[in-house]
């Protein structure tokens, strides 16, 4: 090494053999980098030099220095020992700066050759890395962070695979841990082998946050394109898919649940009818199975509980003739003062169990197969009979898909198969029957209860039929005598086929079924 920077030349005193001393010195001086312990000491400013006073052990270091006219300013530094580089900056910065007129940026490159084979890098090389390196307070210095590109293929001129692979000391440990690889196109989160274009294993989970002042919600959004033409999504496609995937007691796992969105026809600017689909593996089995559909036509399969329902329900106006009800809710209130003839529901409405409540003050009459409605919107009641609701009466139909009508469910209606049995007078106004008129009873009432006395005193009814007839087989009446002094008697025979004449005093009763002949008696309590 040499640091002999000559001083100025006298031509006049300097000899040939003195000036090749001279140039001989500093050809030296710039071969060795001007180095030296100190600064050469005719080095002016702008000009270099390479501090050797710290070559020895322990550091074997040589600084490589720029003198500014007052101060040695130090660029970098090469550890003899290691081979490595460090570039000291005060304010922390090292730039490389491409200034061009074309797209091409600025760049470093770290390369990886081996010697063996023209240099072949082979699979499960380190390409390049770089460390950040901290300071212990024992004069450690610790890699706290490490970026490795990594070789996963014995390259050639085919193939030359690599991946990027993100490494962490974590808080309160000294080891570098594989945090995040980028592996063949999938970004992976706490695993070293992505499966998916993105895979996170965490103990804490996952959470997109949105922050903003506007109401716009934090959001995930799955998308699904085909490469075929426009990518245009056709009818059946998955579209997306989230799945709740388990390990078994053989430590393989498999998707026991998802929630899917599913393609209802080809999708199109102005038509992307999509279904939701909710799939769920039952106890014992390992096979998902579709539970609940959202669409146009949505619906649950098998059993579900509810710990509270609310049904919407709409007003519809009675008018003499509905030939198509319009539902759009399950439940419809029938309003108003007109009696109603109720031919059909339509059966392209949404709903397909309805509700029907009369809070008119007209009675509403479900007619059976009324040729007035259209064949698929029609009811088939019981017996053929048609229903009537009388104020504040309710019935309910489902509609049968395979027949094409609607059916009966429940209801309190008269014809409807109700438990509540219709009351002909009162308790305190019982009908008065007359010998030649016997009793009336209602033709539409499945079930009827009648209180009566004999019209003036005790009256034994004579009239043929006794009790008025043209009813459906199993009508039943309950007849109930209310007085001791105006009993009446029902004789045996006159469309009765009864255990012998009955006569009723007060509170005593006779129950009658029709056979489609003859009222036949039930019981009697006298």
């Amino acid at each position: 090494m040499s640091q002999a920077i000559f001083p100025n030349i006298n031509p006049a005193t300097t000899s040939g053999t003195q000036l090749a001393t001279l140039l001989n010195g500093f050809k030296d001086a710039v071969a060795s980098g001007f180095s030296g312990d100190t600064r050469p000491p005719n080095l002016q400013a702008g000009g270099y030099w390479i501090d050797v006073s710290e070559e020895d052990a322990p550091d074997y270091l040589w600084k490589f220095k720029i003198y500014d006219g007052t101060d040695d300013i130090e660029i970098f530094r090469i550890n003899l020992s290691t081979n490595s580089v460090t570039v000291a900056a005060i304010d922390s910065l090292f730039e490389i700066l491409r200034v061009s007129a074309d797209t091409v940026g600025a760049v470093m490159k770290v390369s990886k050759r081996r010697v063996a084979n023209n240099g072949q890098v082979l699979d499960g090389d380190v390409v390049g890395e770089y460390q950040f390196v901290g300071r212990g307070s024992d004069s450690s210095n610790p890699v706290v962070a490490r970026l490795k590109a990594v070789a996963s293929d014995d390259m050639t001129g085919s193939a030359a695979g690599g991946y990027l692979v993100f490494e962490v000391i974590s808080d309160g440990q000294v080891v570098l841990t594989e945090a995040m690889t980028l592996r063949d196109g999938k970004l992976g989160i706490g695993t070293t082998a992505p499966e998916h274009g993105l895979h996170v294993v965490s103990s804490t989970g996952g959470k997109i946050q949105r922050t903003a002042d506007d109401a716009s919600a934090s959001s995930l959004k799955l998308r699904k394109r085909r490469i075929a033409g426009t990518g245009a999504v056709q009818s059946g496609d998955v579209i997306s898919a989230l799945e709740s995937e388990t390990t078994d007691d053989a430590s393989a796992a498999s998707v026991s649940a998802d929630i899917r969105s599913i393609a209802t026809e080809n999708h199109t600017a102005s038509a992307q009818g999509t279904d939701i689909s909710f799939r769920t593996t039952p106890a014992g089995s390992a096979t998902k199975t579709e539970k609940m559909r959202l669409g146009d036509a949505s619906f649950i399969k098998g059993p579900y509980t509810l710990e509270a329902l609310t049904l919407e329900s709409q007003d519809v106006a009675t008018t003499a003739t509905i030939a198509a009800l319009s539902a759009t809710k399950a439940v419809v209130k029938f309003t108003g003062s007109t009696a109603t003839s109720l031919q059909g529901i339509s059966a392209t409405g949404q709903t397909k169990t309805i509700l029907l409540h009369n809070k008119s003050t007209a009675t509403v009459t479900v007619e059976h197969e009324d040729a007035g409605a259209t064949a698929a919107n029609r009811f088939d009641l019981p017996l053929g009979r048609d229903i009537l609701l009388k104020e504040d009466e309710s019935v309910e139909f489902f509609y049968d898909s395979d027949a094409s009508r609607w059916k009966l469910k429940s209801g309190s209606g008269s014809g409807s198969g109700g438990g509540a049995r219709v009351i002909s007078g009162t308790r305190a106004a019982p009908l008065s029957i007359t010998a030649g008129g016997g009793i009336t009873a209602s033709a539409t009432d499945i079930r009827e209860m009648v209180f009566v006395q004999g019209s003036g005193g005790h009256v034994t009814v004579t009239a043929n039929p006794q009790i008025s007839a043209g009813f459906q087989v199993g009508q039943e009446i309950l007849i109930r005598s209310r007085n001791n002094d105006q009993t009446l008697t029902l004789v045996n025979g006159n469309g009765l086929v009864l255990n012998g004449d009955w006569t009723g005093a007060e509170d005593d009763s006779l129950a009658v079924s029709w056979d489609g002949t003859n009222w036949v008696e039930e019981y009697r309590s006298n």
